[in-house]
């Protein structure tokens, strides 16, 4: 794991520890010109749900304002998606899960290893994820 990984896998998202939802958290990225902020987390589980990984890449624009991710070219929107995939390298399942709308956002199911430590055990609901950023 990389520091980043394991702040996350120390600090796992929970009702009582919404972390992902502050701005501080974010890391602010630029990639092929365009800016991004990002933010790797480890969400507590869902009714007795295995927690899991989940990385969150936001695309914006010089203002710092959400863009539309059709508005990337093909080329563009791949390169984010890889962005994303790199915060999750090294740790969790093979499996990954990708979904976009308004931001891409990167799904792993945490290892066995992981399971059976004390960050793979928080067991209180996530909170949902942040769709902007506020500044």
């Amino acid at each position: 794991m990389n520091d980043c990984q394991r702040f996350a896998f120390s600090h796992p998202i929970t009702r009582v520890a919404p972390r992902a939802i502050k701005p501080e958290f974010h890391l602010s990225s630029r990639i092929n010109e365009i800016n991004a902020t990002s933010t790797l987390i480890l969400y507590g589980s869902f009714d007795g749900e295995p927690p899991l990984w989940f990385s969150l890449v936001m695309v914006l624009n010089d203002e710092g304002a959400l863009l539309c991710l059709s508005d990337l070219s093909e080329q563009g929107f791949k390169s984010f998606v890889a962005f994303g995939l790199d915060m999750l390298d090294g740790v969790g399942e093979d499996d990954r899960k990708i979904v976009t709308g308004s931001a891409i956002h990167i799904f792993k199911n945490l290892s066995k290893e992981e399971s059976d430590s004390p960050g793979g055990k928080a067991k209180l609901p996530a909170r949902p994820a942040v769709s902007r950023v506020s500044r």
